[in-house]
C-alpha cells in the first residue's frame, strides 16, 4: 500500500495565510483561509462514488436488477477525480455505493 506523508496546515499569523502540504508533501500555492476565532476555516470535501443510474431521481425508473444493463462510467471518472485531487495535493472521503464496490473491488482500498 501506497504511503503518504501526514497531512499537516501551518498558520503564518502575519498575513493569516495557511500552508498545505496534503498527500504529496509538496508545498501547495498558499491560499488565505479566514480564521475564527484564532483558529483555521476547516473544509471537507465528500464524493458519492457511484454512476448516474443510481441515483434517487431514476429510482422510478431503473430498477436495480437492471443496473448491469447500463454502460458504466464510475471507474474512469472516479480515478479521474483522484488524478486531480492528487495534482493538487487535496483530499476527500469518498462514499462508495456497495454495489460499486461489489463490482469494481480494485476501485475501493
Amino acid at each position: 500500500m501506497e504511503q503518504h506523508a501526514p497531512y499537516h496546515a501551518s498558520i503564518r499569523t502575519a498575513n493569516r495565510v495557511a500552508v498545505d502540504r496534503g498527500r504529496t508533501g509538496r508545498r501547495n500555492a498558499s491560499v488565505a483561509v479566514p480564521l475564527h476565532s484564532g483558529r483555521p476555516v476547516v473544509n471537507a470535501f465528500t464524493v458519492d462514488v457511484e454512476d448516474y443510474y443510481h441515483v434517487s431521481a431514476f429510482a422510478d425508473r431503473i430498477h436495480p436488477r437492471q443496473w448491469d444493463g447500463y454502460e458504466s462510467r464510475v471507474v474512469g471518472n472516479t480515478r479521474r477525480v483522484l488524478r486531480m485531487l492528487d495534482r493538487c495535493g487535496t483530499r476527500g472521503t469518498f462514499f462508495v455505493l456497495g454495489w460499486v464496490a461489489a463490482r469494481y473491488p480494485g476501485l475501493v482500498r
